[in-house]
């Protein structure tokens, strides 16, 4: 498998865990104790990609991302507050995993 590869699965992951980690906080409109992991698996993949292209995400990129999978924004969710704290894990370069 190419570094490239290795670089995106391994992005993958760690997004995938933090929005998992995030779950309690409801990150999907229809059950609010949160999404199975597998239902965030196309999210973390556009988010993860996002980062690996421009080393950062925004609220405004999450929401865009939430609003084309739930024709809704995280923000209108979750609240600013939570989207904050995911968005600062989701930036950090070595971000732990634990549970918001």
């Amino acid at each position: 498998m190419g570094e490239g590869v290795q670089s995106e699965l391994g992005n993958f992951d760690r997004v995938l865990d933090i929005l998992s980690a995030f779950s309690g906080h409801g990150l999907g409109p229809e059950d609010l104790a949160g999404p199975p992991v597998d239902e965030c698996a196309r999210e973390a993949g556009a988010i993860a990609r996002h980062l690996l292209n421009d080393g950062a995400i925004s609220i405004a990129h999450v929401d865009a991302i939430w609003q084309r999978s739930f024709d809704t924004s995280l923000t209108a969710i979750v609240g600013t507050e939570v989207v904050n704290r995911l968005i600062g894990r989701l930036n950090c370069a070595d971000a732990g995993v634990d549970r918001m």
